[in-house]
């Protein structure tokens, strides 16, 4: 019920409306709990997995900080217009309203969920070459997807089970060239969909973080080690330092970005104490 009030609401409301609501910290507390209902029955209540309970409610709580983090991003300002508008239309709208309607058919025609999104990765070039990449990226790297070919992968996803969020990994996404395209032809030829790209933000300066912005459907994870020491000893001295400028580009252009991690036996202690978390 919450969730038909919910959508005959969102199928009323203009988007100009409903950008200029979303401001309002009263509509967001509602959206909030409404939205945060509907999660908590999908991931735990109506769950028919045979994951732990305990597991399920992890989910579930992963999904609600990341609302809740999005709606202090919008009350503090931090992100440009067009990020908040399509946060609002193809994060939040598709992602937690829309998906539901093709989910539910392509369950009745397969006889099980769609997975809520894919993770893709286009080329494995990349300008570093860190220690240990799982990728094995590095410039000698050639292995490049079609552009024609990832654009059919998104488009499928998204229309065959309503699929509006991709993640982009590598290699390095920015680096990304095919077929006269790149990635920003990608995020500019599908604006239903909401991007998370891993990225190591050495090609992130102010031009590109200005595109970000401007287009405003991607958000990238940045890869660190931990402090200067920890990332400098992996991806190269100065990398921090370049890091550092990449994420100040980033909040000066008001596009939201987080960091990605990986934990080994030379930094696990630094990751998990209070001073980086």
């Amino acid at each position: 019920m919450q969730l038909f009030k919910l959508q005959t609401i969102w199928n009323l409301v203009s988007p100009s409306l409903l950008d200029i609501g979303i401001r309002s910290q009263s509509l967001r507390n509602l959206a909030l709990r409404i939205g945060e209902k509907e999660l908590y029955h999908d991931f735990v209540t109506a769950n028919d997995t045979n994951m732990p309970r305990k597991v399920l409610e992890m989910k579930y709580q992963v999904m609600s900080n990341l609302l809740h983090r999005i709606d202090q991003a919008i009350a503090d300002g931090r992100i440009s217009a067009q990020v908040r508008r399509s946060i609002i239309r193809t994060l939040i709208g598709s992602l937690v309203i829309e998906d539901k309607k093709r989910s539910l058919r392509f369950h009745e025609k397969h006889g099980y969920e769609p997975p809520t999104f894919i993770t893709i990765s286009p080329t494995k070039r990349c300008n570093l070459h860190c220690k240990g990449c799982y990728a094995n990226s590095s410039a000698k790297n050639a292995e490049t997807l079609n552009y024609s070919v990832v654009q059919r992968i998104i488009r499928e996803k998204t229309e065959e089970w309503g699929s509006h969020f991709t993640v982009i990994t590598g290699g390095e996404p920015l680096l990304y060239k095919s077929e006269g395209k790149d990635l920003f032809d990608l995020l500019k030829e599908n604006r239903d969909n909401y991007f998370l790209m891993y990225t190591n933000s050495t090609l992130i300066d102010r031009d590109v973080a200005k595109k970000m912005a401007e287009i405003g459907n991607i958000t990238p994870a940045i890869s660190v080690e931990g402090w200067e020491k920890e990332t400098d000893a992996r991806r190269g001295k100065g990398m921090f330092s370049r890091i550092l400028q990449a994420m100040e580009n980033l909040r000066s252009a008001g596009v939201p970005f987080g960091i990605s991690v990986t934990a080994t036996r030379e930094n696990a202690e630094i990751l998990l104490s209070d001073g980086f978390t």
